[in-house]
Order: structure tokens, then sequence, then C-alpha cells
């Protein structure tokens, strides 16, 4: 019903109606429009039920996390990438009054190409006073990768992945006497263990006949590992319930990575899983459950690029999960009270907490701090043993990645000359002569890591003033002589892939090189379905509106991440435009840049006069 606009001259006007019953006829409309309408609105609203096999879930968004761009004022880490960076092992900790909160966190942390185990207590307390908390101290080191540490029932054991024997498998790290045992013994891939409420079996992620499967194997090793899922998407990340009637673990199965639940009581494999998770979301990760197995608590990755800590309350499973909080990686402390949880950006990983239980707007129990390296698992132990730590020296750092030498001597007015890359394939192959060294190490690290020289041709090093303009070049890092575009060739014969990763609006890009050895001595096997941007060229109108589309399954094989390679170096990849989806050039995630922390027109007045620039 609208209200007579037209005036008294109008051959059409009616009678003059009162203001004041106009706005209550506008009010009984939207009274009326609600009450018919609610029916229809009562239809949209979440179900969440367990035992259907896929629920669609609607998760609002919690606010996001005001993340510290810097630690707090007790709390320092390494700044940002130099050509002599130390990475990791410099954080200090900060110490927060919160009551009966004494206990220590299990970090792998990447540290130049590889991650190795670190202990962290970001607060203590004991009989009222508060200690000063542990350190970032090292737990394990050496040239393999130590990662998804988890503890034992008992406290008494860490189970982990490593490739110290050359390939991946499971071992158990005893807290008491610091001994290494090797659990599994496979040339695949094994990672991500979860105990057990017994103690006496693991189960973790296996790559098993070109896929991803959750495998179990009694930790006495009298039997051979068993095949939990079985199934032509990838299932990973699997968590036990308290209870050990569950477990709860990642899975593709729907075109996208969600969560699941194995109810290990079902003997039919129709019946014994079941979907939990927002189908809306981009991705689900992580998921974990509580000590006393009241909730489950995952990562997602919105639509909108929010990321969030999602739990789920197991005695009211009808109800929707609840956001918590910003995060990307949770893990419970030993009371189930608190919540730690890495926040990724695009270039950082911090570290927070949030209490249980939940209020209506989520509180951090801890202060964002900046951690010295991605994080590559999280678990949470009562205590370590000081012989254990008193060996393990918080300043011990690796040796550093690279180090710059000025090749050529700079010019009178203090700017740098720019250093030829011998054997590099690209239209112009010189970088930066502070920049030629990382990614002279960079490169032969990549080639050792993946088998295969992929720096050896590149789309573009550094640019001239005078190369021919391009819209997708603007304010380009390559002009800097501190920037690289990657070649996409391989990425046509599909030797690389790129996953998206959005943070609010932007978009960026993960790359990776497919592993040259694919007998699992190179590389991991991917967890991300990764994006088809030739879907746009396809008949669905949606993918080419987006710019592509999520691929239908995971690649299989050994794949190395070569952006977070890149990052260990010092190169930031670059966000993709705005106009990335209309416009594939824009998408740039070929893009990487050796910044230091500078800007854009910084670098520029490295190797330009300021005349030059006008």
């Amino acid at each position: 019903m609208k209200p007579n606009n037209h005036s008294e001259d109008s051959p059409r006007a009616g009678i003059r109606v009162h203001p004041l019953y106009i706005i209550l006829l506008v009010a009984v409309n939207l009274v009326v429009i609600m009450v018919l309408g609610w029916p229809r609105v009562q239809e949209r609203l979440p179900s969440f039920r367990t035992e259907t096999p896929s629920p669609t879930v609607t998760v609002t968004p919690s606010p996001t996390l005001t993340r510290t761009l810097t630690p707090s004022p007790t709390a320092t880490a390494t700044a940002s990438p130099s050509p002599t960076r130390e990475s990791a092992a410099t954080l200090s900790p900060s110490t927060y009054n919160f009551t009966s909160q004494a206990g220590i966190l299990i970090l792998s942390l990447r540290e130049g190409g590889n991650a190795h185990l670190f202990a962290y207590a970001p607060f203590a307390e004991s009989n009222g006073e508060t200690y000063t908390a542990l350190p970032l101290t090292r737990l394990t080191d050496g040239a393999q990768n130590d990662i998804t540490p988890a503890l034992s029932p008992d406290g008494k054991y860490i189970a982990f992945a490593s490739t110290r024997n050359g390939v991946w498998d499971i071992y158990t790290l005893s807290l008491e006497s610091g001994e290494i045992s090797q659990v599994t013994n496979t040339p695949g891939y094994e990672a991500s263990p979860t105990w057990s409420p017994d103690g006496q079996w693991l189960a973790f992620e296996a790559y098993e006949g070109g896929n991803l499967e959750i495998m179990y194997q009694d930790v006495a090793l009298e039997n051979a590992p068993k095949i939990l899922t079985n199934h032509p998407a990838g299932d990973y990340e699997p968590a036990w319930s308290h209870d050990g009637r569950m477990i709860s673990f990642i899975s593709t199965r729907e075109g996208q990575s969600a969560v699941w639940l194995a109810d290990l009581d079902q003997r039919e494999m129709e019946e014994r899983f079941s979907q939990i998770s927002n189908l809306s979301a981009q991705r689900a990760k992580h998921p974990t459950w509580s000590p006393d197995g009241r909730y489950l608590a995952w990562a997602e990755i919105g639509g909108d690029g929010a990321h969030q800590i999602i739990t789920w309350d197991t005695t009211t499973p009808n109800m929707a999960p609840t956001p918590a909080g910003s995060g990307d990686w949770p893990i419970w402390d030993q009371e189930g009270r608190l919540l730690f949880t890495t926040v990724e950006t695009p270039l950082e990983t911090y570290l927070t907490a949030y209490p249980l239980p939940q209020s209506d707007t989520p509180q951090v129990m801890l202060p964002a701090v900046r951690l010295p390296g991605k994080v590559e698992g999280l678990a949470w132990v009562p205590a370590l043993p000081k012989e254990m730590l008193a060996n393990n020296a918080p300043e011990l750092t690796p040796t550093p990645l690279w180090e710059t030498k000025l090749s050529q001597e700079q010019s009178a007015g203090g700017r740098y000359q720019l250093a030829p890359l011998e054997n590099v394939s690209a239209p112009y192959p010189q970088l930066h002569d502070l920049a030629d060294e990382s990614f002279l190490a960079m490169r032969k690290h990549l080639s050792q890591k993946s088998g295969w020289d992929f720096l050896a041709t590149l789309e573009n090093a550094f640019l001239p003033l005078t190369a021919p303009p391009d819209p997708n070049q603007e304010l380009s890092w390559t002009f800097t002589g501190r920037g690289i575009e990657v070649s996409d060739l391989p990425r046509q014969a599909g030797w690389m892939v790129v996953v998206r990763e959005d943070y609010g609006m932007q978009t960026y890009w993960r790359v990776y090189v497919r592993a040259n050895s694919q007998a699992g001595d190179q590389g991991r096997p991917l967890h991300e379905l990764p994006w088809n941007f030739e879907a746009r060229y396809g008949n669905a109108s949606l993918a080419f509106e987006r710019g592509g589309a999520v691929a239908d399954t995971i690649p299989n094989g050994y794949w190395v991440d070569f952006t977070a390679l890149a990052t260990a170096y010092g190169w930031e990849r670059v966000p993709a435009l705005s106009s990335w989806q209309s416009a594939f050039p824009s998408a740039r995630f070929q893009g990487f840049a050796l910044r230091e922390g500078l800007s854009w027109m910084e670098a520029m007045l490295e190797i330009y006069p300021p005349e030059a620039l006008e």
C-alpha cells in the first residue's frame, strides 16, 4: 500500500491523508509483512543435526579480532626479514595474571626452510604468585621438518610427524627422558597424529593410494596400520574425542573442505560418517576437542574472507556452531577454559587466546603476540621437565640463510646498482644489488627441496622504466629490482598449482611446486583445493564472474610450498588487484617482492634519482 503522492491539482488526486495516518498505515503494513513472512524466515534458519549426512549450518561472522601489529610492550619478536635474518627463538613472553593457567604451548614453527618444535608459556601462575613465563625455547633442530605435535593422554609423550629419516613418519618424544621413538615406517607420508583416550592408539593422516586418508596404529606396534576412511576425497587432520567414540576430521567429500565426524560405534560405512561444518565457508581446518569432550572447535575461512574459530557444543547438537573469535589454528588448554589460536595475516602469524564459556562478544585473554614464523602445529602440555629445557637455550638460532654482498659500488648519489642473474631466463635478468643473493640462495634451496630448477625461468625480474606500459604493472616491485614474477608455464603444464587465500577483501595466493621425486622424500601432499582459473572459460556463468572456481579434487602427488620458502628468504607475495576476477593478469599470483620494510617509492629511490621518477 502506498500513500497518494499526487498534488491536489492533479486529475488523479484523491482524498488528502494526514501524515500521521500515513505513518500508521506503513507500520501496520510492516507488521503484516513480518507475520506473513515469518514461516519463510524460519525455513531459512540454520539447522544442525549430526545424524543427517550433510546438514547446512549458517555461521554469522564474529567481530574481527583487532590484531596487534607489534608485540605487546613486554614481548619482542624478530623484525621483518633482513639479509642476515636470524629466524625463530627470539620471542619473549608476557606475563598475564590469569588464575590457574600454568601450562606450556608446544608449537611447530617454520624457521628458514624447515619447521621445528618449540615450547612457549605465555603466562604461568602458582600459589597466587605470577612467575615469569617460559620464553620461546627450542625442542628440536636439524635439517628435518618436525610438525603437528600432539600430547598423549597421560602427559608423558608428544607424538609428531618428522622427516628426520628422509620421509614423513610419526614419532614420539618422551617428555621425561627426551628419547625419540619411531612409530610408523613407510615410504609414504604420515602426519597429524592424535591419541586415543587410553593412549594405546594413534590416528593420523596418511597418503595412501594417491590420496589422503585417515589411518590408525597401535602404539605398541603389534599390528599393521589400518585405514579408517577409504574415500576418493581427501580426508585428513583427525582429532580423537574424549570418550574415544568419535574422530573428527577434515574432508573434501562435498567439493570443499569441511568438518566431518567418524562414529566408531557404527560398522556400516554409510552410517559412520556425517558432516557438521558450514558449507558456505571456503575452507574448514584443524578440528580439536576440548579436554572434557563437550566442545569441538575448528577454524573456518568464510566467503567474506573472515578467518574465524568456530565452537560446537556437543551437549546441544541441534544448535548451530558458534564463532569464538578470529583465528586459524585452535588448541585447548588442559582445563578447557581457554582456547589458544593462531591468527594469520597475509604476511605474519600471531598468537592469541579466548575464554570459555563464551559471551555474546568474544573476549581476548592474550593480546596478539607476533610469532617468528608460520605455525605447522600446536599442542598444550601441563609442564615440561627442567632437564629438557636446560639444554635448549632460547637464543639458539639457525645459521642465516644468505649473506648480502655488494657486487658493485654505489653511485655518487648513494644509489645501488643492478646485479646480473646468471643462468636465469628473463627479459631483463637483473636484480637490485641487495636482492640478488637472497634470490640465488632461495633458488638453490628450492631446487634441493623440489628436485628441479623452478626459478631458472622468470616471467620478469627487473623491469626498466622504459619497459612497455602495462596496466597490471603499475607500482610493480619489478621496477624496483626487488621483485620477481615466476613463470606461469609450470602451472599450465601441471607442475605448479595456486591456492586462493582471502583475508577480508584482499585476495592472496599460495604457490605450490610439484616435487620431481614422488617417492615421498620431497614435498608433502596437498591439503587444499587449488584455484582453477580456466573454469572462467567454461559454460558456468558463476565461474566466469568469479574469475574461476575451486578445483573439484586435490591434485595427487607431493608438492613444495614455494610461498612459505620464499617468505623464509624475505620474499613477500603480492596481493591481487581488485580487477582480478575479470582480468587474469590482475591476479598477480606470480609476483613476489623483497620489500625489507621499504615502501615502493623508497625502494625506487634506492636505484633512481628523484628527477627520473617525476
